[in-house]
């Protein structure tokens, strides 16, 4: 992100390297931003809008970034030049914050930012109007995710005593870190290491590394195939395995990864992995498959695309994007009927949100009322996996706000009809909103690297 942009003109180098950096949605050229920030387009010598949305540009004058007050939503932004003078955002998405030369943060300029992790301000010596606490930050902002860095002075800027709105901020279970260094803070992470091809299937493949270790966490990794973005890339089981996606059949291909910290600070490339994909295996070819739904259906219809299972889905929407390619999208106490004969197993991929209640069963095999099997208070099945991992009768183990693979096996082969996301099993004010895809159903318990091949990732 900060690599520089260098002309050169007679013996002159001018030097475009950015000193701001947000994500500010539709302004995405120099004159909306010139008019955001209210200078002269003039006054900025470069700017970029990449695509994630993210401005980049190099501003020669001060500024005063505009308040947000819940309308334009950021979750980002640095100053790394010290050219906004004024903080204040309020009752919005921000996570990280940096202002480098920021004298003074404004009594109530830090209000509702619930999201907040980073506040960087190392060179700001006067948070409100006095020493005492003008609720800059209050306890809507304050979480034990939330650090402040900022000015050594402010330890005993109080009459010998921590200034008052930090003060207010550790009391309330925040962090404070006392450091003027402000270019340690913008110090790029690490590139992950060690990278290794662990497991592929056709269009996917798992990749293991060692992680980055560096002065802010990581936020997130880019996946590059062969030079170009890989946006269908996600991190999978722990957080040093790779998922990558769209891959092309019985091919090689080299692979890089980018570490992004917190405040979108990136690596550079790791060393190139070379990976091989052979042709990927169709549920379709597994013995034993009753029944496979692609979710490739309209609304209230569900396919079974190799037998003779049909089935219905009530408030569940086709979506696109995402894991897998096409899934169905909970839009309001939505569920998935169909019927089955001698089923022994069952794999999906589910999501769920972690703004939305967890269903208390994902999975409700129903013959007259009876039969709950994945769910809190119930472990009448033989096997669950989760991601590939076997967590035998563990309940409630679906992880949120990731795609994630389930897989269990019961003790009888059942025949009757198979409810998912039923919204029967719990109180009302506890509305399951999982959304799901890729259903295959089973007459016999799948092997361990039947089901480790489904948890790797297929797209189909």
């Amino acid at each position: 992100m900060d690599n520089k942009v260098l002309f050169f003109k007679a013996q002159d180098v001018v030097d475009l390297t950015p000193n701001f950096y947000c994500d500010l949605g539709d302004i995405n050229t120099k004159l909306l931003l010139a008019s955001f920030l209210g200078i002269s387009e003039a006054s900025i010598e470069y700017f970029n809008f990449d695509d994630d949305a993210i401005v980049s540009a190099k501003i020669l004058v001060n500024y005063n970034f505009p308040t947000f007050s819940g309308g334009k939503q950021i979750t980002f932004f640095l100053d790394t030049a010290g050219r906004n003078k004024v903080i204040s955002f309020t009752i919005g998405t921000l996570r990280a914050l940096y202002s480098k030369n920021s004298p003074t943060v404004n009594g109530g300029g830090l209000m509702n930012l619930k999201y907040l992790e980073y506040c960087i301000l190392p060179n700001t010596v006067a948070f409100g109007d006095t020493v005492l606490n003008n609720l800059v930050f209050n306890l809507a902002t304050i979480t034990p995710k939330l650090k402040v860095i900022t000015n050594t002075f402010n330890q005993t800027s109080n009459s010998g005593g921590v200034e008052g709105d930090l003060a207010f901020v550790t009391a309330n279970g925040g962090a404070v870190i006392y450091d003027n260094d402000a270019d340690y803070w913008l110090t790029e992470p690490d590139a992950p290491t060690s990278l290794i091809q662990e497991s592929e299937n056709g269009h996917s493949v798992i990749i293991g590394f060692v992680q980055p270790v560096g002065v802010m966490p990581i936020e997130h990794y880019e996946v590059y195939v062969n030079g170009i973005f890989n946006n269908k890339s996600e991190l999978r089981f722990t957080n040093n395995k790779i998922l990558v996606k769209n891959l092309a059949d019985s091919t090689s291909a080299n692979v890089t990864i980018i570490s992004v910290n917190k405040i979108r600070r990136k690596s550079i490339l790791s060393s190139p992995l070379v990976i091989t994909t052979t042709t990927k295996t169709p549920y379709s070819a597994l013995s034993g498959i009753i029944s496979w739904y692609k979710t490739n259906d309209i609304f209230g219809v569900l396919v079974d695309s190799i037998g003779s299972n049909n089935g219905t889905t009530y408030n569940m929407q086709r979506a696109f994007g995402g894991f897998p390619n096409n899934f169905l999208k909970n839009i309001g106490n939505g569920h998935i009927k169909f019927p089955t004969v001698a089923m022994k197993s069952l794999s999906l991929w589910v999501y769920s949100d972690s703004t939305e209640y967890l269903a208390s069963y994902l999975i409700d095999l129903r013959t007259n009322g009876v039969g709950y099997i994945l769910g809190t208070g119930s472990n009448s099945m033989t096997k669950l996996y989760i991601d590939g991992v076997n967590r035998v009768i563990a309940t409630n183990s679906v992880t949120r706000d990731k795609w994630t693979h389930v897989y269990i096996e019961i003790p009888t082969a059942y025949t009757g009809l198979v409810i998912l996301n039923s919204r029967y099993t719990v109180p009302t004010s506890e509305t399951p909103m999982f959304a799901m895809g890729d259903i295959s159903t089973y007459n016999r318990a799948l092997t361990v690297g039947e089901i480790t091949t489904l948890a790797s990732g297929v797209t189909l």
